[in-house]
Parts: structure tokens; sequence; C-alpha cells
């Protein structure tokens, strides 16, 4: 199943990517974020070692997002556990995931304390 993805890294080509998601004009997503914050592929797109094609598994609504905002430590995964060679075939490199820390600054609203993770700028444009 992850054939296309060694002959990609193989042999320079780039992959042809199925789109699963598609989010609304004024929302915005970065892979790269979630990764870097110790997130797993699979807590979004679901075991796609396991799909002969990629499939929707979670609705990726607002209110789903803001599950996993409020409440992040319950969605991390250590690098290992993100980047398993034996469950990705052996093409997934483990060094290129850098956990991130929970040392950003907070915001006052009101009088109100926002953790950055659900401030409207963090998904809207």
């Amino acid at each position: 199943m992850l054939a296309p993805l060694h002959d990609s890294l193989a042999l320079g080509t780039p992959i042809l990517w199925r789109s699963v998601h598609r989010l609304p004009e004024h929302a915005r997503f970065h892979h790269a974020v979630h990764i870097q914050a110790g997130m797993a592929c699979e807590t979004c797109h679901g075991p796609v070692w396991t799909m002969p094609r990629t499939e929707k598994v979670r609705t990726l609504s607002m209110g789903w997002c803001l599950g996993c905002h409020r409440n992040p430590e319950a969605q991390r995964h250590p690098a290992a556990a993100a980047f398993d060679r034996d469950r990705h075939g052996g093409g997934a490199d483990p060094d290129g995931c850098r956990p991130g820390g929970a040392g950003a600054p907070r915001l006052r609203h009101s009088g109100v304390e926002i953790p950055p993770l659900t401030r409207c700028s963090v998904c809207h444009r």
C-alpha cells in the first residue's frame, strides 16, 4: 500500500494526492505544525496503513478540531508511535518528528485567559 510513497522517494517524483478533506476558504491547516506538536497522522486520518484507498474517517468539523485544541495532551503521541517503522513499512523517518513544547504565551480577552490553540486566528484567516 505504501509502494507509491517509497517509489516517489526513490525516484524523486511527486505523489499525486487524492484530496479527502476539503476545508472552507476561511480555514487553514498546516500539517507541519501538527506533526511538530506530536500529533500522529492517524489522529485525523485514521489507520491509513490499513486502507487500500484513503478515506475520510473524521469530520474535521470546527467542533471536532476544538475538542483536540482544548485538550491537545490527550492526542499527543511520542515520535516513536507516530512514525512506527513496522506500521509504516519502513519508509518513515522518526527523526523528522520533533514534538513541540507547551510554553507559548497566553492572551487575555475581557479578563479571561485564552490558550493560544483556541484563538480564532490559529485556524481562521
